[in-house]
């Protein structure tokens, strides 16, 4: 989003295919010069049976893409398996240059039944002129599963993190949410699941400071089955849930409001081990001025070494992170802005990767963004 803002910005036109259920939300978030085009829905309209009409359902998107390949582009960027394959087709197809953006790696997509995706994956990657990823520890080991060779093929990092902005909002979230007077939230925001370590975090609440709440902002209704399995683990008028989708200012002001954000995981592997700057939870709190309670990862270390927030390894140790974020929070907050300022600073990284593009494309972006 952060590209395509800073390529609208820039005075470029920009055609956004999205294969989303609901594209409206970002007709707000981008300006005019960015023109949303809607390949197809995430499910399917109705119940499939027959084989055929799954392959019906999935050529769709093919189809619409087919009456847009005249388009004439100088770039084509792709995110995502699906996005970066279509990327690859349209790019080919009105000769453009192609460039490769990777959030997760084509590992966390499981190993059986994604492997034709995973194959298009790396021969789509092996034809790209840049790769673009949110970190730059996690490119190495990208570049190992898409067996290209790190060193031969140019390649740019911009961090998974919002653009500073004031926080501008009426909203009384005590009230929205109808918290206890006086309490001190703290927040996960994002998917509400194991791998989240969302019942490590319940099992400690009871151990929590008195006066503390946590607030659970999913991004989709969680499930009456999932709320069972861990009602066991939810103390009386200390867990608050907020499950419709939030607009980025909304969310924003939400993080804003609570003391400190989770940002936890399970170790599923190499793209959760080197889950870095590519954890957009973790960087909007920080890009909020809110201190984390993140996983002890070796690339999370960043978060204690700037006194960003606690690592944690077992559930026992979360009780007193909370309790020192609280206790500190002039602190935390000021080192949280200082590191967006100096750290996560968008235009560095665009101009650095601007530089990229024009050095593998001949074309010159402008910088203005």
């Amino acid at each position: 989003m952060n590209i395509i803002k800073a390529l609208a910005q820039s005075g470029h036109h920009v055609d956004l295919y999205l294969w989303e259920k609901d594209t409206a939300v970002y007709s707000s978030y981008f300006p005019e010069n960015v023109r949303i085009l809607k390949l197809q829905t995430c499910r399917p309209d109705r119940i499939i049976k027959r084989k055929m009409d799954w392959l019906n359902h999935f050529m769709k998107p093919f189809i619409k893409l087919e009456l847009n390949l005249n388009r004439k582009y100088d770039i084509v960027f792709g995110l995502g398996q699906i996005g970066i394959y279509l990327a690859e087709l349209m790019a080919n197809k009105c000769d453009a240059r192609y460039i490769y953006i990777n959030d997760e790696f084509p590992s966390a997509y499981g190993t059986d039944y994604n492997n034709y995706w995973k194959k298009e994956e790396r021969e789509t990657a092996a034809n790209a002129c840049l790769i673009i990823a949110p970190d730059e520890q996690r490119i190495p080991l990208l570049c190992s599963e898409l067996g290209v060779d790190a060193d031969k093929i140019s390649t740019a990092v911009i961090p998974n993190a919002i653009r500073p902005s004031p926080v501008v909002s009426t909203i009384n979230w005590a009230e929205r949410l109808q918290l206890p007077v006086g309490s001190k939230p703290l927040l996960h925001a994002g998917s509400v699941s194991d791998w989240a370590q969302i019942p490590e975090i319940l099992s400690s609440l009871y151990y929590w400071p008195a006066d503390t709440v946590l607030i659970i902002n999913s991004r989709t209704p969680v499930t009456q089955s999932y709320k069972q399995q861990i009602a066991h683990l939810l103390p009386v008028n200390r867990v608050f849930w907020t499950e419709e989708p939030l607009r980025e200012d909304e969310l924003n002001s939400l993080v804003s409001y609570c003391m400190a954000s989770f940002s936890l995981y399970r170790d599923l592997g190499d793209n959760i081990r080197y889950v870095g700057w590519s954890s957009g939870k973790l960087l909007r709190s920080l890009v909020c001025g809110r201190p984390v309670i993140a996983s002890r990862l070796p690339s999370l270390e960043f978060v204690e070494q700037h006194g960003l927030g606690k690592l944690v390894t077992h559930p026992g140790e979360i009780p007193e992170a909370v309790a020192d974020i609280i206790n500190n929070q002039d602190r935390y907050r000021t080192n949280c802005h200082d590191y967006v300022k100096t750290h996560l600073d968008f235009k560095k990284y665009w101009n650095t990767a601007c530089s990229k593009i024009q050095k593998v494309t001949g074309i010159e972006l402008n910088l203005s963004a």
